[in-house]
């Protein structure tokens, strides 16, 4: 009995090894994919697709009018991409993974997708992943515009945080999945609806 107790120990020791072996991106399915063309405005996005979806691999930066701002109000920050607020980021509608203000074939992510792309690269506290130097989804931490006790608003956060709306609400709140520079956390959290986040684009069908 202990013979097989000793095997069976080294059967495991040595397939945890080779498991742990592989880096955690390369255990994941997923492809850079060709640059696609925003037909409205000419803006060009990489874009990567992660096991059964395709994403931006950049931050819209489509100029949605009202609603629709660049980090400090300096045009040469929406390069990484605009801010917007939940309403605007939707195009006016409240149903879930409606195509709000991405191009046609594309829409704004429900939780459920956002909960799929967790997923499949490990888990909530794989953000590392999807940051910079990651798979190539690049969250970079731009930062937000939020809301003052007195009312005012402001912008925060940049180069420490990012938060990407969902089509996900609950009242005056809207849900986002928030990366920073602090854990490895993908968190979920939710805000009024007035605030500006980024958005990110996931595909129709693949």
């Amino acid at each position: 009995m202990k013979k097989i107790f000793f095997g069976l120990s080294l059967i495991l020791f040595y397939g945890c090894g080779i498991n742990n072996s592989k880096a955690p991106k390369d255990l994941i399915d997923y492809e850079l994919l060709e640059v696609f063309t925003d037909v409205r405005d000419g803006n060009s996005y990489k874009t990567i697709r992660i096991e059964n979806q395709v994403w931006m691999a950049e931050n819209l930066r489509f100029d949605a009018g009202e609603g629709s701002y660049c980090y400090e109000d300096n045009p040469e920050n929406c390069k990484k991409g605009r801010i917007y607020t939940w309403a605007t980021a939707m195009n006016g509608s409240s149903q879930e993974g409606s195509q709000g203000i991405c191009p046609n074939g594309w829409h704004i992510p429900t939780s459920a997708e956002w909960d799929n792309l967790i997923f499949v690269i490990g888990g909530d506290s794989m953000a590392e992943l999807l940051k910079e130097n990651g798979i190539g989804f690049n969250a970079t931490l731009n930062g937000g515009r939020m809301q003052n006790p007195d009312g005012s608003f402001e912008y925060m956060r940049r180069g420490t945080d990012v938060c990407f709306w969902t089509s996900e609400s609950d009242g005056d709140f809207a849900f986002d999945r928030n990366l920073n520079s602090f854990n490895h956390i993908i968190s979920k959290r939710k805000y009024p609806k007035n605030y500006g986040f980024c958005v990110r684009c996931v595909k129709d069908e693949v």
